[in-house]
């Protein structure tokens, strides 16, 4: 089922060689570990299933990583994961969004590439029980994080609707009964400033709270050549969390929590790859910014910008001649509504509130989360990359407000038998997308001052409701059946208008989508020995349609839209401590059946919009893999951890064999994208005594990534080569356990490296989100009181 090609089958053989040669190395090591105190493996718990659980008994792909561990990695935001988790991709600037905060988050193959307000993620990203419904504002500080939980695989059931691809759970630090905190101060190269604070405090026995504060600072890393001292990829937050809990009743206690996060820096760093080269050659004076601008002697004032030759050398054309001799550093000027230039300067506003009651009742834990989000954001881009106004991408507002109710119901009954979860789910949001695309402003405006500038207004008005259950029947006391499944209803409005240059409004234009679909899944979880567990599980998802929301030119009265797209996934898994309790390995094996598959394609002709990009359900794809993870205290100062995944993802059909992206074609030889065939990380902790001092902690982990695509259409220039990023860190631990002191260093080797690409053919050009260079920093910490 899972490996059924002898290619797959010698890759799996290759991973299962990999792995057994590592542990048997490792073996005499963790033999001899065995006979020593002290080195066992901590216990994990999670709520990947709405209950507490150990990690090795829970039958899900889980990679959980604690706040500590993050911490000792110098991890700043969510995007760590990516290097921690097998099969995970995690980047966190959008180039044609320009904002560093417009994540994509792709899990076993399926994610979310587009960043607009229409456009639903495929995994889910949920910060305390409250799901966060865009993928903007989705890239959460780890502050005060007690563990984030990567859950890999379709989670409809328990997590809804958009998690066919996984989902991602951070949960936070609770307040304790004792008084105490912790402040950090940090700097480094490129600006470098991390300053954080957190402190607990008891109120009385009955109330306590806990409030944490923090900003974080660091320079851009490529140069904007047309201006003066800016950098883009500047990184620049501040912001706070509160949690207050009451204990109401011996058995009930209600928490209200709030966060808020201010971010304003420079655009992303985002740089030219090609630009009007893209195409294939011989096609000098193809799309729009050729015949607009290259030639039409009015703009460009010179002929030679009608060849190749003059392209790539007369600075009065539109080509290469823009493309910078180093990969940090773009030409892009950025302009206002008028034209003008401006110092562009982008921010992203986030607030979120939630109120959780929790009581233990006669049926089992009765929980109710109220949650409120939003976010608010303004960003500047220049899509064309050179000195002249040829297409400006502005988002003067783009927000969102959502609003949740979750009631859940965990217990057990009374002779164990029957584990049981159910709930119900509400969710509303409403949201704002307005761009403003400016195009040539000159010809605009003494030739056709409406045809080729926007003031684009994208609004949606989304209803989701849910009821869900789960049940596990313990057959024996070392088998267990669980069984479940969601019932999802979803309302979608979503309007379009843009107001032209003229004054005119084309639009609005009105779209209207409803769903309803039971997820199910269903697993058998064995406890074969007291240390090993195996489980075998069948699930179920879909991801929202929608409608398509690129138009570059006049509107469509009928809006293009698309269906839900769906999956069946199978997985098996063994989930095993080993060595007295010194090594945790786990391994899965998993295939995912994508049907219905939402495509990035140009609408056909029978829409008859010409060349227009939108999104449709034009295919199907499989995913095949497997995954292994490992922990391994081989003596009192040494620990090795890792993880490997390997995927292999095809697009199985086609609608009609072929279909049109611009100018390229996808069929079953396309890409599917970030989908690389191997993932890996290798971290290798050393630990040393100093005496009475305390000890020293050396750390050092590597993540590598295949090549991969970042695009479906196929392009070469959106491929990614394959990338190893190794960060470092060593910390002195005194004994006291009140200071701690570190030196902490991401992209060690300067790997070069892009983190996204994307083709803009209306351009014959690409561009990406190129990744930060190496980057050095220290830190010091002081804890107080009983924290």
């Amino acid at each position: 089922m899972f490996l059924s090609t002898t290619a797959s089958r010698k890759r799996a053989l290759a991973i299962a060689t990999a792995l057994s040669t590592s542990l048997s190395l490792a073996a005499p090591a963790l033999a001899h570990a065995a006979d020593q105190p002290g080195l066992a493996i901590e216990e994990v718990v999670v709520t990947a299933r709405k209950r507490e659980e150990n990690l090795q008994e829970t039958p899900l792909a889980i990679s959980a990583i604690k706040g500590a561990e993050l911490q000792a990695r110098g991890a700043a935001d969510l995007s760590a994961v990516e290097s921690l988790a097998p099969n995970v991709h995690f980047s966190t600037s959008q180039p044609t969004s320009g904002l560093s905060g417009a994540t994509a988050v792709f899990i076993r193959g399926i994610g979310q590439r587009d960043f607009t307000i229409n456009v639903d993620p495929a995994v889910g990203i949920y910060f305390d029980g409250v799901y966060v419904g865009r993928s903007i504002g989705a890239l959460m500080d780890l502050v005060e994080i007690d563990r984030v939980e990567v859950l890999r695989g379709p989670q409809n059931t328990l997590f809804g609707r958009n998690t066919i691809g996984g989902a991602i759970s951070v949960v936070t630090k609770a307040p304790s009964q004792t008084f105490g905190g912790w402040v950090k101060a940090g700097a480094g190269e490129a600006g470098y400033v991390d300053l954080t604070a957190t402190v607990n405090v008891p109120i009385n026995d009955k109330v306590r709270t806990k409030v944490s504060a923090f900003y974080r600072h660091q320079d851009g890393y490529v140069n904007a050549l047309q201006y003066s001292g800016v950098k883009l990829g500047e990184d620049d937050v501040k912001g706070a969390r509160a949690k207050i809990v009451f204990d109401v009743t011996p058995t009930a206690t209600f928490e209200i929590a709030g966060d808020i996060a201010r971010t304003s820096n420079t655009p992303g760093a985002v740089v030219p790859v090609v630009l009007n080269t893209l195409l294939p050659v011989g096609t000098v004076g193809t799309g729009p910014f050729n015949t607009f601008f290259n030639n039409s002697l009015a703009l460009s004032g010179d002929a030679a910008c009608k060849t190749a030759a003059g392209q790539a050398t007369n600075s009065k054309c539109f080509g290469s001649v823009w493309l910078p001799s180093s990969p940090y550093a773009s030409n892009a000027v950025f302009t206002d509504k008028l034209g003008r230039k401006v110092k562009p300067e982008n921010s992203l506003d986030t607030n979120g509130i939630s109120a959780t009651l929790t009581a233990k009742t006669p049926f089992g834990q009765l929980k109710s989360i109220t949650a409120y989000r939003d976010f608010n954001a303004v960003t500047y881009n220049d899509l064309d990359f050179t000195p002249y106004n040829l297409f400006a991408n502005n988002h003067p507002e783009f927000s969102q407000e959502q609003f949740s109710q979750e009631i859940q119901l965990v217990g057990s009954t009374e002779n164990g038998k029957i584990d049981y979860v159910t709930g119900l789910y509400y969710f509303k949001e409403k949201g704002l997308e307005r761009i403003f695309n400016q195009v040539i402003t000159a010809y605009n405006a003494t030739t056709n001052p409406g045809g080729l500038a926007q003031d684009i207004f994208r609004n949606i008005d989304n209803t989701s409701r849910a009821v869900y259950g789960q049940m596990s029947y313990h057959l024996t006391d070392s088998l267990v059946l669980t069984g479940g499944a969601r019932y999802s209803k979803g309302e979608k409005a979503f309007t379009i208008k843009n107001i032209l240059p003229t004054g005119a409004t084309d639009g609005p234009y009105r779209g209207n989508k409803s769903v309803d679909k039971l997820s199910p899944t269903v697993t058998i979880g064995w406890k074969a020995t007291e240390k090993s567990y195996a489980y075998a599980t069948y699930s179920e998802g879909l991801r929202d349609g929608g409608f398509a929301a690129r138009f570059l030119g006049v509107l469509p009265a009928n809006l293009p839209s698309y269906n839900p797209e769906y999956v069946k996934a199978y997985e098996i898994g063994s989930k095993n401590v080993l060595f007295n309790d010194r090594l945790r390995l786990n391994l899965a094996a998993f295939r995912t059946d994508y049907s219905d598959m939402q495509v990035d394609a140009t609408v056909p002709p029978s829409l008859q919009i010409s060349q227009q990009s939108t999104i449709l359900n034009l295919a199907q794809a499989q995913m095949k893999g497997v995954e292994g993870e490992f922990d391994a205290r081989l003596t009192q100062w040494l620990r090795v951890d890792g993880s490997v995944g390997y995927l292999d993802a095809k697009i199985k059909n086609v609608l009609g064999g072929r279909v049109s992206s611009g100018a390229f074609g996808i069929t079953t030889a396309s890409h599917l994208p970030y989908t690389p065939e191997w993932t890996g990380n290798l971290g290798v902790l050393v630990t040393a005594p100093l005496g009475d001092f305390g000890k020293a902690a050396a750390r050092l982990d590597v993540s590598y990534a295949d090549s991969q695509w970042s695009g479906i259409d196929g392009n070469y220039q959106t491929k990614l080569p394959s990338r190893s990023l190794v960060n470092g860190s060593v910390r002195l631990l005194p004994s006291d356990g009140r200071w701690e002191a570190s030196l902490n260093v991401r992209n060690l080797t300067d790997e070069k490296y892009f983190v996204q690409k994307t083709n803009i053919q209306a351009l014959n050009s690409s561009f990406g989100a190129i990744g930060r260079p190496r980057s050095i920093f220290a830190t010091v910490t002081y804890r107080f009181g009983g924290e």
